[in-house]
């Protein structure tokens, strides 16, 4: 991936996603109270690289915490930091709204 860490998680509707947090674009401090418009069942496990044969392993315990709605293996911001929506996020803040 572009940032080197593995790309990790449930997936959202990229143009629902945009629709529902362009507020960001204007003002990233805001914490919009809009459910992400998640694609439902779809998870994506990818961009491991060369770190793959140690990063994969805990990355499916991490999706199937996801689905089992059990507490994660890995702390939050790391999860977060491996979330497959980060691209968007950055790119609606980067990007004003555009």
């Amino acid at each position: 991936s572009p940032d080197y860490l593995p790309i990790v998680g449930p997936l959202a509707d990229r143009e629902a996603f945009l629709q529902a947090y362009a507020a960001l674009g204007k003002d990233a401090r805001q914490v919009p109270n809009i459910a992400c418009p998640w694609l439902d069942g779809l998870y994506v496990n990818s961009g491991h690289g060369s770190r793959g044969l140690i990063t994969a392993p805990l990355c499916g315990e991490l999706i199937a915490a996801w689905v089992d709605n059990e507490p994660l293996p890995l702390p939050r911001s790391v999860a977060e930091a491996c979330h497959p929506n980060r691209f968007a996020l950055r790119g609606l803040i980067r990007g004003g709204g555009k």
